[in-house]
């Protein structure tokens, strides 16, 4: 299973936040690399930066931690998937619709387009409502599911391209 964080999520391995050690029992529970994408990483830098402009961190914590994510990088502990730019923009221009009714940012849009390529069985990204640190409720924003009853060839690149759908799948 492949978890995905959006950078919200990333940033709570870095810095100690509420729910710090959540996310970190995640982690731990998985063997493979977490998937980041290049404008995930500028982002996480910047969330970074944004917490010595808000005096949470100096700007040596700063530089180290975003030194550490390069070396976790380079270590394999993530990894950049491969990103189809014209799925990309398929899919966020069909997300986007969304917005007028969900009040989506930017952002969240383009973290459920990205998740949609590594092609998870099932993508839900939750508001999570607290009481005294337990978790009181779940609030969908985004949803998504796979069918994935499909025969698998073997040759292929990607996931999608590995589908063999038969006529009684659609």
């Amino acid at each position: 299973m492949v978890i995905y964080l959006d950078t919200s999520a990333l940033l709570k391995l870095y810095i100690h936040e509420d729910h710090s050690e959540t996310v970190q029992k995640w982690i731990e529970r998985q063997d493979d690399p977490l998937p980041v994408w290049d404008w995930q990483q500028m982002e996480m830098y910047n969330a970074l930066r944004l917490k010595v402009f808000w005096g949470d961190i100096s700007a040596v914590q700063a530089n180290r931690l975003i030194q550490l994510f390069g070396q976790r990088l380079h270590r394999g502990q993530y990894f950049y998937p491969e990103i189809d730019r014209a799925e990309l923009r398929a899919s966020f221009q069909e997300l986007s619709r969304e917005t007028m009714r969900l009040g989506c940012r930017i952002m969240d849009i383009l973290h459920v387009a990205c998740a949609m390529q590594i092609e998870p069985e099932v993508c839900l990204i939750c508001d999570v409502v607290y009481d005294n640190q337990i978790v009181k409720d779940l609030i969908p924003r985004e949803f998504a599911a796979f069918n994935d009853c499909s025969i698998r060839i073997q040759d292929g690149n990607k996931l999608s391209t590995k589908k063999n759908w038969g006529p009684n799948t659609k």
